[in-house]
């Protein structure tokens, strides 16, 4: 494995973790807003996103023969985290996941 697929793996997969924690964030105001009756499932979906962001970062370190997939999906859900997971991770999560699935994408295996 050449180090640019492991930096696109490690960066998408530390990217991946600030999400996950903008997600948590999300989803603990959405329980708060929940106690005042304003129920909305849009609140935990910044936790699925991080979810999978961690999830395609393990896929490319262990599958890199789909690099171009893995790339795709981790570009997409780094733009898809800006709404529902704060600012797609607090602005770092959102960098690193990005940077890591354009390598992920360029990367020759």
């Amino acid at each position: 494995m050449r180090a640019a697929s492991r930096a696109a793996s490690v960066l998408s997969f530390i990217g991946g973790i600030f999400v996950l924690l903008g997600g948590l964030l999300m989803a603990f105001v959405g329980t708060i807003f929940g106690l005042f009756g304003i129920v909305s499932a849009l609140f935990f979906v910044g936790l699925a996103i991080g979810a999978f962001i961690l999830i395609f970062a393990v896929l490319l370190w262990t599958v890199p023969q789909l690099h171009l997939l893995w790339g795709v999906a981790l570009i997409v859900l780094a733009f898809l985290s800006i709404p529902f997971a704060i600012l797609g991770g607090f602005v770092i999560g959102f960098l690193l996941t990005l940077i890591g699935g354009v390598l992920g994408l360029f990367t020759r295996r």
